[in-house]
Order: structure tokens, then sequence, then C-alpha cells
């Protein structure tokens, strides 16, 4: 555990269980509250595992669009500018065949990039694919005609490697499908999610700890400067090394053990326990 710094220049907060709640509910009180720390000169970034498109969409709806984003869990980081600072993405050797394996094994796999969701059922021999700003979610389930383009790719590698999009992130679908894991880290991917949650892989050695480092580095802050905000196991190395991590109420018992200050639940305003200080603090507090 780092030493805890009394304010932060860069505030990291995970969407899903710390900003977003069941449903994606969201309490009315966090945007103005995230509007007045970045008012201050806090850099507010939001660290997700979810595609980068999906990040701007929920930055612009909190009322910080500009934004710098740690999306795909560290696949692909972009500056407040604009610029990627980090743009790994799945090889296509790669996720072809962990497509193999899971087309094999009859397990459902979903890829996804910046806009695009790519997924292949069992049984199905193409991958389907479709872009959109935002998900269906975000749409209330329901989606007009110009909000998406879908388009399938045969499972032929030759059209891959001249027609696929950058895919940053895997996910295996299904009770089943942890089986698979062994033979998926086998091709250079590392799991985001415990074993019995939803299978998310990436490459090796990325995490939203190494996005948050890139972006710290780009900025010329260091980690002690850093608070970091998360509830699950893909939030765990950056509160690992943020001058302040804290777990929300609702993470894991170990996940709570190694964090700096625990908060309540997501449900019960544990984010506001951090926000609203910040937020009130006079400007001077900050130098």
């Amino acid at each position: 555990m780092r030493a805890m710094t009394t304010r932060p220049r860069l505030l990291a907060l995970d969407l899903d269980g710390t900003i977003l709640g069941a449903r994606e509910a969201l309490s009315p009180d966090i945007a103005p509250l995230l509007q007045a720390i970045r008012s201050q000169g806090v850099v507010v970034v939001l660290a997700t595992g979810r595609r980068l498109n999906n990040a701007r969409w929920w930055s612009e709806r909190l009322g910080i669009g500009g934004a710098p984003l740690v999306a795909a869990d560290g696949a692909v980081v972009t500056a407040a500018d604009g610029r990627r600072l980090v743009d790994r993405p799945l090889s296509t050797i790669q996720w072809h065949r962990a497509w193999a394996l899971a087309r094999q094994a009859g397990i459902e796999i979903r890829f996804y990039g910046a806009t695009v969701t790519a997924m292949a059922r069992p049984g199905e021999a193409d991958l389907h694919c479709w872009s959109g700003r935002i998900g269906r979610r975000q749409m209330g389930g329901g989606l007009p005609p110009e909000a998406w383009n879908t388009w399938r790719f045969p499972a032929r590698l030759g059209r891959f490697q001249f027609h696929a999009p950058r895919l940053y992130k895997g996910s295996l679908i299904g009770v089943h499908s942890a089986y698979l894991r062994p033979a998926i880290a086998a091709l250079g991917m590392a799991f985001t999610t415990p074993a019995d949650d939803a299978n998310e892989f990436i490459r090796t050695g990325l995490s939203k700890a190494t996005g948050l480092a890139a972006l710290i580095g780009d900025l010329g802050l260091t980690w002690d400067q850093v608070w970091a905000v998360g509830d699950g196991a893909n939030d765990r190395d950056m509160l690992a090394v943020a001058g302040l991590g804290v777990a929300m109420g609702q993470a894991t018992a170990e996940l709570r053990h190694e964090a700096s200050r625990v908060v309540a639940p997501q449900d019960q305003g544990g984010l506001l326990e951090v926000l609203q200080p910040l937020a009130k603090a006079p400007v001077a507090e900050w130098l």
C-alpha cells in the first residue's frame, strides 16, 4: 500500500459498480460533484472495461466530456486532446484462435473494439459484427436503424487480415465457459475477472493500472498524486499503486482488505463519500 496523498491531482473512477449501480442506475448527485471537482483543476478519468466510445458517451452524460479515458481495461487510453496514449488491440491471430477454440467448444465468444462489438454464437460459422456509438442499454433496449451497422465476417483468416476492426478485449459467455481460460491464456491473454464471473480477457501485461501509468506520465504526475476508486477484480492493480486506493463497500473481502480506504456500497452512496469532500474543498487546499 502506498502512502496516502492529502488531495489528488488525478481522480480515476471505475464505471460499473462505482459510478453506476444495477441496470446502470446513476445518482443525480454524481455529475455535479464531478464537474465541481474538475473545475478545481483535478483531472477526472473514467477507467473502465467498456468500449472507448461507450466510455466517451458516459463522460459526456456526466458533464465531463473531453475527460481522459482508460477503456477496455487499459488496452486503449486517450488523453483529453484525443491522442491515443495506449492502443494495444488483440492481434488478429490471437482473437481468431480464441474464436476457433470457442467455436470448437460450443461456447459463445464476444470481442470489443473502440466502437464495434463482434459476437459468435455456438454453431455459427460467422462472426456477427455491429457498430454503434453507445450500447443497447443506453437506448433503453430499443435501437433506431441508423444506430447500428451490422455485417458478418466468414471464418476465413484472410478476410480478417484486411477488413477486421481493431478489437481490444474478448469475453467468453456462459456458466461453462471458464474451463477455456487456460487455453485462452496460453494465447497471450490475461483475464480481468474471476473464474466465476464473466470471463473477460485482454492482452497479457495490460491493466487499468498500466493504462493510467501512461496517462500519468503524459501529464507529468506521479502515483502519489492519484486517487483511484473501484469495486472489481479489474480495479485491483490501480487501487494497489494509487496514492489512495478506495474500494466500494460491495467489493470482495480481498479487495477491501488491500485498499487504503473502504466506503459504503455503491447503492448506499459510497462514491459520494469520496466526491463530496473533494468538491467542497477550498481551492487553496489543493495547492
